[in-house]
């Protein structure tokens, strides 16, 4: 992850020729989409699918559900996962005020 981006890796599914990912959003108990958005991603050759989601304010909390799609339907949503994007990459840098009182106390 980075302060504007979390990447979402995972164990591609037998047979799923795509996923769908819901962002921030919630579930009823049917496991009925109420809220968030919900992007699509193909299954990746290989072992592992990604998803990368972009745009993010620094260090916010984000949620995502994700499910298997092929010609059948889908499957259920999965377990939750909610992480953070990284902190400001600045957030340690001295403030200009910062840097002219530690010139005059030289």
């Amino acid at each position: 992850k980075t302060p504007s981006s979390i990447t979402l890796q995972w164990n591609n599914v037998t047979d799923a020729t795509g996923y769908e990912i819901l962002v921030d959003g919630t579930l009823d108990e049917a496991g009925n989409v109420t809220s968030g958005m919900i992007h699509s991603a193909k299954a990746a050759e290989g072992e592992t699918s990604t998803f990368t989601h972009t745009d993010l304010n620094y260090h916010s909390e984000h949620s995502y559900y994700i499910r298997s799609v092929n010609a059948a339907g889908h499957s259920r949503w999965s377990a939750v996962l909610t992480t953070r994007s990284a902190e400001d990459p600045f957030r340690l840098t001295p403030r200009s005020e910062e840097r002219r009182v530690g010139k005059e106390c030289r």
